[in-house]
């Protein structure tokens, strides 16, 4: 009865590890899409309407000098949560496809701005 019920278990322990790696076709592995950059930076304004933050940020190692400019989020919805004066830290995620557009994901407030 021991031995069943051991073969039993590991029979199941293996068929899931078969299938844990897999992911499902809706959800697009990002790190082949797309180059993460960390990024640092004060909110300046942003656009309900574009989905967009525009950021003062410090320049980006490998990337782009620091300047000011807007920026698409990967999730918009947290674009309410944003305010002018608010330091953030984010990943910059710029496509392996020239005309996609760079998002920022994974927003942090790390200080948030004087009202």
């Amino acid at each position: 009865m021991r031995r069943l019920l051991a073969s039993s278990v590991l029979a199941l322990l293996v068929l899931a590890g078969c299938h844990s790696g897999q992911k499902p076709p809706s959800q697009p592995d990002s790190s082949q899409n797309f180059k993460a950059y960390h990024l640092r930076g004060k909110v300046v304004s942003t656009d309900a309407a574009k989905g967009e933050v525009t950021l003062n940020h410090e320049a980006i190692p490998g990337f782009m000098d620091a300047m000011t400019m807007p920026y698409k989020l990967k999730d918009a919805s947290i674009l309410g949560e944003l305010h002018p004066g608010d330091v953030i830290t984010a990943d910059l995620l710029v496509s392996q496809d020239p005309d996609a557009d760079v998002l920022l994901d994974h927003i942090v407030v790390v200080a948030q701005g004087q009202a």
